[in-house]
């Protein structure tokens, strides 16, 4: 129904604005122990390969992480969307490009293709963001464009461990008119930029009965472009990575 005012937590633990490409958050699905864990990856450019972990929320703010993880050449990571879900690090790897998994208890990573996913259409934010992952109450999804004609697919994983899609939805929307999107509750939610100042969610479609909406639900933005937006299902918040700064949104559902 809504969504708040930003809140700015700090600049990013490197202590610079120009590492702007990256993202953080927490655990979507966290394990017993690992409930208050921040994670946080970024780069000035849009090659990434060190990630950090955070036990809580002071450590994030004091920049100590209890350990930092450098992604072999073989599975750097690049775009903008980086999720951790269950204990592993989804993200899009660079070459080839493909979905990646980084598991977070004993440090090794897989990577698997998303069939007919595109390469040709972006987010307009980002240049390069061909794979957003995303997490919800319902599961693990991936958002991306149909090789076919640019449209937004959605794909759901099996399960927690799988790497592979258990059913995909085609919207209406091409993925080049949204500034980011995410899924929550089922939804997937596609935000577009209103003026400098204003962002707002436009459309909407739903899972559970095939519907789309186009909404207007307008946002303050902290700076005119981001690079990461996600949804974490255990506190409701929205995670947004916004030059270099950690921001965060509360979210206001129509329970109903």
């Amino acid at each position: 129904m809504s969504i708040s005012k930003p809140v700015v937590m700090q600049l990013n633990a490197h202590l610079s604005p120009s590492y702007r490409y990256g993202g953080w958050g927490k655990d979507s699905k966290p394990q017993p122990g690992h409930e208050s864990m921040y994670f946080y990856l970024a780069n000035t450019s849009a090659t990434v390969h060190d990630f950090s972990l955070y036990s809580d929320y002071e450590n994030l703010i004091l920049r100590s992480p209890f350990t930092t993880y450098s992604l072999p050449s073989s599975a750097v990571a690049t775009g903008n969307n980086y999720i951790v879900y269950n204990n592993k690090l989804f993200y899009q790897r660079k070459a080839p490009y493909m979905l990646g998994k980084w598991y977070l208890t004993n440090p090794s990573g897989v990577g698997s293709k998303i069939p007919g996913a595109s390469t040709e259409f972006s987010y307009s934010y980002s240049d390069n963001q061909y794979l957003d992952f995303s997490a919800d109450e319902t599961g693990l999804w991936v958002i991306y464009a149909s090789d076919n004609n640019g449209k937004m697919v959605l794909g759901k994983f099996k399960s927690d461990s799988s790497s592979s899609l258990e059913r995909t939805w085609y919207t209406g929307i091409l993925m080049e008119m949204a500034g980011n999107a995410f899924m929550a509750c089922g939804v997937m939610y596609a935000t577009r930029p209103v003026d400098p100042k204003t962002e707002e969610i436009f459309y909407a479609y739903d899972t559970k009965t095939g519907e789309e909406k186009h909404l207007s639900i307008p946002f303050q933005k902290f700076q005119e472009t981001y690079t990461n937006l996600h949804y974490n299902p255990t506190d409701q918040k929205l995670y947004m990575y916004n030059n270099g700064y950690y921001v965060t949104y509360n979210v206001r559902f129509n329970k109903e």
